[in-house]
């Protein structure tokens, strides 16, 4: 096999659209093309060479260089008294200070918060007993007054130091009230 079948072959293998292709090239070159051609590129370049202009463009003062070297030096010299005489400028970055100083609050808040979270102030027995209505302590009393020890009522009432004088009751509205609850 030549090696243009064994291409052919890898490239139906492959299933290469370039296998359908034909060998053949499309475009003819005219006999004795490439004969003159080396001749014929030196001839158009020839053509091409543009001839050299007699003036100059640009004037140069006869004078310049003879004083370039001393206006260079008069300004570096001048650059450099600019230096001498400018003050370095401190930068404050103030972002950074200012980023430093949010860390430190988040810091500090979530600090307070956990400790509020984790260790709750317990409420007084004063703040429990206000959160808790007069009808329901009636309710509670009257429902469980078998469980009170006698003696703890009793003790309780004579150490409030309250007799119905001080209070400025009545017997009379004492027994009306006893008659009113049904306890009479």
């Amino acid at each position: 096999m030549t090696s243009e079948q064994d291409i052919l072959s890898e490239l139906r293998s492959m299933n290469s659209p370039l296998a359908g292709f034909s060998r053949n090239t499309p475009f003819e070159v005219p006999e004795g093309y490439f004969d003159n051609l080396p001749e014929q590129v030196v001839q158009r370049a020839n053509k091409e060479i543009l001839p050299a202009g007699t003036t100059m463009p640009h004037i140069v003062h006869p004078d310049y260089f003879d004083t370039l070297p001393a206006q260079l030096l008069a300004t570096i010299r001048q650059q450099e008294q600019n230096k001498k005489t400018e003050k370095p400028v401190r930068r404050i970055n103030l972002w950074r200070n200012v980023r430093w100083a949010a860390a430190a609050v988040l810091i500090l808040a979530i600090g307070v918060g956990s400790y509020r979270v984790f260790n709750p102030q317990p409420a007084s027995v004063e703040q429990q007993l206000q959160s808790i209505s007069d009808e329901a302590i009636m309710s509670y009393v009257e429902d469980n007054i078998y469980a009170f020890e006698t003696e703890t009522i009793i003790n309780y009432v004579n150490t409030a130091d309250m007799n119905a004088a001080s209070m400025q009751i009545n017997k009379n509205d004492i027994e009306n009230y006893l008659q009113e609850t049904g306890w009479q």
